[in-house]
Order: C-alpha cells, then sequence, then structure tokens
C-alpha cells in the first residue's frame, strides 16, 4: 500500500507540472524524520465531555441570542445541517471538553501576530461544510464580526443551507441556496467576509469553503483567483465517502492536496508573484454513529438500525482507518516535498458523540450545532499553526 501511495503520489505532481527526478524521493522503506504532529499527547486523562453548569450556559444563551436566526439558522445550538431538522433534545448538546481549548479568535489573533492573513479556507466536502459554519458562528458570537453587507452573491449547489435570505448579501437567485461569496470564478465555493471595524488586527476575516475538486486539474486553474491571491490558513479534510479500505483518499488527496502542495513550494522558490501563501492544516475525520459495529457506513445498516428513536448508536469496535490512511498519505507528501501539514487531532473525542446526530433523518454522520465541538478544531489549527510558525522567542 505505501509503495503504490508514493506511485499515485508521483502521477498527481507530475499532472500539475512538478518534475523531479526518481532520485529525489525517498523509498518506501526509508523513516521520514518529519515533525511531530499537532496532536496531543496521550495523557493519563486526554479529556472527557461533561455538562455546561447552570451560569456557562445562562452566558452561552446571551451570547448565542445575537446570531441565532439572524443572520444564521445553523448558529443555534440543535439545528441539524437541513434547515428543517432540528434536533429533538437540544439540552443534550450544552457539553464541552473538560480540559481548556483555544477560542476561534485566539486562532485569528495568532495569525495576525504570526502577519498571516486574516482568511481561513475550509477545503473539503459536507462535513468540512459544518466547520465553516462553525467558524462563521463563532466569531460573530464571541468575536463581535459582522458578515459585510455589500457582499456578492453566487449559486450555489448546495441549497440544504439556504440561508441566502440572511446572509445580507446584495442579490439572490430564485430557488437556489445562493451563498455569500466573493469569488466568481469558483462557482461550487462559498466566501463569506466578516467585519469588525473596531479590531486594530483583522478588521476584515474571510471565511471559505470549496470541495478538493477545486484544486484539481492544472495549477493555472486557481492560481490567478482573487481569493487564492489574499493567503491565509487552509483546513483540508477527505475520507467520509470512502467507505472501504481501498485507494480512496490517498487517490483524492493526491489529485487534490499532494499536487497542490507541491505547486504552491515550487513557486515560491522560482520568483512568484504570489506574497502570501497559505499555510496547510489537516482536520481529521469526526466519527460516524451508524448502528454497525465500528460506526462506519456500510450497505444494509438500515437491518440493524432501531426500529424506533435515533438510528445512531455508540461505536462497539473503534477502528479510525480514514485518518491512518490519511496520516500515512501525509507522512509520504513529507517525505517527497518536505513540506509539512500539521494533523488537527479531534476523532478520538467524537467516539462518544452519538447523541448529536439528527433524530430524524438517518444521518448519522452530520453533527447538529453544537459549538463546543468545534472547539477541538479550534484548538488543533492554533497548535498547528504553532508548529509551522513558531512563537517569537
Amino acid at each position: 500500500m505505501r509503495l503504490n501511495g508514493l506511485r499515485i503520489l508521483l502521477v498527481g505532481l507530475a499532472m500539475w507540472g512538478v518534475v523531479r527526478t526518481a532520485l529525489d524521493f525517498l523509498s518506501p522503506s526509508e523513516t521520514s524524520d518529519r515533525p511531530v504532529q499537532a496532536k496531543e499527547e496521550m495523557e493519563d486523562d486526554p479529556g472527557r465531555w461533561v455538562p455546561l453548569t447552570e451560569e456557562e450556559k445562562r452566558l452561552y444563551q446571551e451570547q448565542e441570542a445575537q446570531v441565532c436566526g439572524h443572520p444564521l439558522q445553523h448558529c443555534c445550538v440543535g439545528q441539524c445541517r437541513r434547515l428543517v431538522d432540528k434536533h429533538d433534545n437540544a439540552s443534550s448538546l450544552y457539553v464541552q471538553w473538560s480540559k481548556p481549548l483555544a477560542n476561534l479568535t485566539n486562532v485569528i489573533e495568532y495569525m495576525a501576530q504570526q502577519d498571516i492573513p486574516c482568511n481561513l479556507w475550509f477545503v473539503g466536502y459536507s462535513t468540512t461544510g459544518d466547520q465553516a459554519i462553525g467558524a462563521l458562528c463563532e466569531l460573530m458570537r464571541e468575536g463581535g464580526y459582522e458578515l459585510a453587507q455589500d457582499t456578492e452573491c453566487v449559486d450555489y449547489s448546495n441549497s440544504q443551507w439556504n440561508e441566502s435570505t440572511g446572509c445580507g448579501c446584495k442579490g439572490f437567485f430564485q430557488g437556489h441556496g445562493g451563498e455569500c461569496t466573493i469569488e466568481q470564478g469558483l462557482p461550487n465555493a462559498q466566501f463569506y467576509t466578516l467585519v469588525h471595524p473596531d479590531k486594530k488586527d483583522c478588521p476584515i476575516v474571510t471565511v471559505g469553503h470549496s470541495g478538493t475538486s477545486t484544486f484539481m486539474g492544472s495549477y493555472e486553474h486557481i492560481r490567478d483567483k482573487a481569493y487564492y491571491q489574499k493567503g491565509g490558513v487552509m483546513i483540508w479534510n477527505h475520507g467520509v465517502h470512502c467507505n472501504e479500505r481501498t485507494i480512496c483518499i490517498g487517490q483524492e488527496l493526491n489529485s487534490s492536496l499532494a499536487a497542490y502542495v507541491a505547486a504552491q513550494k515550487q513557486q515560491l522558490e522560482t520568483n512568484s508573484n504570489l506574497t502570501n501563501p497559505w499555510h496547510i492544516l489537516y482536520r481529521e475525520a469526526e466519527h460516524q454513529h451508524f448502528p454497525t459495529a465500528t460506526g462506519y457506513y456500510v450497505k444494509g445498516w438500515q437491518n440493524a438500525a432501531p426500529k424506533s428513536g435515533s438510528v445512531c448508536t455508540p461505536i462497539q469496535r473503534l477502528d479510525d482507518w480514514r485518518n491512518s490512511e490519511a496520516q500515512d498519505f501525509l507522512d509520504q507528501l513529507y517525505a517527497i516535498t518536505n513540506v509539512s501539514v500539521p494533523i488537527i487531532s479531534l476523532s478520538n473525542a467524537t467516539e462518544p458523540l452519538h447523541f448529536m446526530h439528527s433524530t430524524s433523518m438517518k444521518d448519522c454522520t452530520h453533527y447538529c450545532y453544537s459549538p463546543w465541538r468545534f472547539k477541538l478544531t479550534w484548538e488543533g489549527m492554533l497548535k498547528g499553526l504553532q508548529e509551522l510558525v513558531p512563537p517569537a522567542t
């Protein structure tokens, strides 16, 4: 598998015009000296989910009232991915990690300190879109940001969100979930602009979301796009659509992430116009909780589903092969390009969260909105950036 992965990677790099000789690459038997990733070290007490106190809950609800439903319904605790779907026990979602975690404002502040442009680009599919919305909600709720009122809109293929009327966009498209965007050249992407005029650092923050397919094809496809030129932090993820132990994850990451990493590296090394590179992180996939032994989606899972109540159940046998395959791929990427992509560790913490899925839509992949779950991502982002761009000593 490791040799096949390297071969796949070579093909992907060649597609983007990154020409290197075979002598430049490590053999599969060589050990990578890739830096330690942004995973938390194993501890006697790695942490657990605990309920908020009544005072914490009251303070949160005061903040939430400023953003829940205006502008986005997806900023409300218990709102599931489809707007018509609400969790039937939202009070169960008021749980937080027992150990202190970073806020997204901590991440934005660190970016400003390190002169990293204040732009976040979440790259992946539907669960990554959830992360982007989580970022919007937190920056508005806790950071005091507001959605820019002069943002352009384009059609967006995912009408499940259908939140265009709350975005403050200048125009809408009849019958579609037109999302806020600043990049007309990427029609399957969403780019939101947030403003906070009183902020000295990062008075404007953009939050983008697009699929990995945005980065497939030639490098020139995105090189001259306005949003790409801004630079900032990219948070990648892939794997939820890979349901069997094949090379699905490696193939997708190879033709998008690996090729992009190598192309950006080459551009930075050859008198490029790219003055603001993107700092790249990789987010682990959250656990699914289908009524199967491992929680993964498998054909016929409905036969084992409970006859009443939520179909999502606790995991009986932990198996994290998706993230293991992604880790192996990123190790190979480092061995070939010497570019480290820190991993945002959150998979283990999501193992017990079977109760956070929709209780009516038979969806054991996406989680209904609970802002404390996203703090695992923000913590990993901060650690990853500190690895890539260490603080001054």
